[in-house]
């Protein structure tokens, strides 16, 4: 098991295992029976356009169309993930490209977090994991760095 992975890395698994085994991505069970499996990331684009930039119109111009439909394909093509549901064709897609892409429809937030919080994360996850932890006791620690 594998945690954080996104399409920045499957590529280069995919690459290096040559067929030896399959693998996808699931998402974390709730911690509510009966409550809807979702991913818990997020958005893995983030756009900024500087205030001080020369040309800030281009600049949204572009965002824009990187987020329209047709952008949206060729960021498919390119084997990353749209920002925002994607309608476009994926027959010639992996099984694993077409779930990250499903995925992404449900995700519920992106944040960036500083490196207390970020280690606090990946401890959690790792107690979690190895049944060391429970998922109370995982947020319970979050809440305690102010995570």
């Amino acid at each position: 098991m594998i945690y954080p992975v996104g399409n920045f890395f499957t590529g280069g698994l995919t690459a290096e295992i040559d067929g030896a085994f399959e693998y996808s991505l699931f998402p974390t069970p709730p911690l509510k029976a009966g409550d809807e499996f979702l991913p818990t990331g997020g958005v893995a684009e983030m756009f900024v356009i500087s205030k001080n930039s020369k040309n800030i119109d281009m600049a949204v111009e572009f965002l824009k169309y990187m987020t329209n439909d047709q952008g949206k394909d060729i960021l498919v093509a390119n084997d990353f993930i749209p920002s925002s549901d994607y309608m476009g064709d994926t027959s010639n897609l992996s099984e694993l490209a077409k779930n990250m892409i499903a995925a992404q429809s449900k995700s519920q937030s992106r944040v960036v977090y500083n490196t207390e919080v970020y280690t606090q994360i990946m401890n959690g996850m790792q107690g979690l994991f190895g049944q060391s932890m429970t998922p109370e006791e995982f947020i319970a620690s979050l809440v305690e760095i102010g995570g």
